[in-house]
């Protein structure tokens, strides 16, 4: 069984031209982060109220390989970078 690892965040309204950026380098962790099955990012396209601004959805093989993810060198780095600009961040780990 594997885990499905899904987060949102909003951000702040100065944050909008990094968000493209941030996004190409959560992608890049598919490549550079050895737990990882898969990942898709998202910017939001719809102005609608509540939406949230970027998702990213990573499938891991088990919950060890999410931890591993989560502490992995390049996955800090680049959540550093979006916590420094983000208002709020939510997330969900399922089996699938």
């Amino acid at each position: 069984m594997s885990i499905r690892h899904v987060v949102m965040w909003k951000f702040t309204a100065e944050a909008a031209n990094q968000l493209p950026e941030l996004a190409g380098e959560l992608r890049d962790l598919e490549d550079t982060v050895p737990a990882v099955e898969t990942i898709e990012v998202g910017l939001n396209d719809v102005a609608a109220p509540g939406n949230w601004d970027m998702v990213l959805i990573a499938n891991l093989p088990d919950e060890a390989a999410l931890s591993d993810y989560q502490t992995h060198p390049n996955h800090v780095a680049v959540a550093s970078k979006i916590k420094a600009i983000a208002t709020s961040r939510s997330a969900v780990d399922f089996t699938v």
